[in-house]
């Protein structure tokens, strides 16, 4: 068997890379309105989360059809984001403008600690969408509670997303070759990313669940409530991010709409 043959180790790999290529150059034609850049990232992590878990799917067609039945509530989180961002703009203007004080100082702390988690959740926000029917309140409470959970992870997204534009400007002569392929490295590690993370998030959902559900039906009414205040507790780190009536979109639940 050849290097190049259809079923090769090395044609399966540049396989999976073309398809890659081909699903970030769809998210880019189909965020070139702006107004549509909520809905084709969404439509972007939906198929690259189900690449990254070995389903292989056609991209074109589960990238549309994400594309149209995320395009409302993934396009009231993106005006939404838009919204926050020139408020933030805004303020920093006016407190770069302020006197230095102590009372500034502390203002500008808290400002700059409430952008950043601002920036984390939104872009937490648009694989929950991808993922999961949740209402779109519940969707802006999960990205914010899991931009607080995984700062890190969320830094070096972000890092992803930053690099192509840095590489861009610093190096313009390789812009050809540069902007296909790490947007398209930075998808991957990205969905991956999110994809890993989401799996722990469902077991431990349903784990507290189970536990919960299976304590209700033993324990009397009066130690039930003091018992699982604590079980709450010790699970509220994690799994409180997802609803235990949240389903995957891989495995939707028949008549269920997700509505804003």
């Amino acid at each position: 068997m050849g290097i190049f043959s259809f079923n090769s180790p090395f044609m399966s790999f540049l396989t999976k890379v073309m398809s890659y290529v081909l699903l970030y150059l769809l998210s880019f034609v189909c965020s070139i309105p702006i107004v549509t850049i909520g809905a084709s990232t969404t439509a972007r992590y939906y198929v690259g989360m189900k690449m990254v878990r070995g389903e292989e799917p056609a991209i074109v067609k589960p990238f549309l059809k994400s594309f149209a039945s995320n395009f409302r509530q993934s396009t009231i989180v993106w005006l939404i984001e838009i919204l926050v961002a020139a408020l933030l703009t805004f303020d920093w203007h006016y407190v770069l403008q302020l006197e230095v004080t102590p009372i500034v100082k502390v203002v500008k702390i808290a400002l700059l600690i409430l952008t950043v988690l601002c920036l984390f959740a939104g872009f937490a926000a648009f694989p929950l969408i991808a993922r999961y029917e949740m209402k779109t309140k519940d969707i802006i409470k999960a990205a914010f509670m899991f931009a607080f959970l995984h700062p890190f992870r969320m830094l070096l997204l972000i890092f992803w997303v930053v690099v192509p534009f840095y590489l861009a400007i610093r190096f313009p002569r390789w812009l050809i070759g540069v902007w296909p392929v790490v947007p398209t490295l930075a998808m991957y590690f990205n969905s991956k990313m999110f994809m890993k993370q989401f799996s722990k998030l469902e077991e431990k959902r349903n784990e507290h669940a189970e536990k919960m559900k299976a304590e209700t039906s033993e324990s009397e009414e009066g130690n039930d409530a003091e018992e699982g205040g604590d079980e709450a507790n010790d699970s509220v780190a994690d799994s409180a991010v997802l609803q235990e009536d949240a389903p995957e979109k891989d495995k939707p639940v028949k008549g269920e709409e997700t509505d804003a």
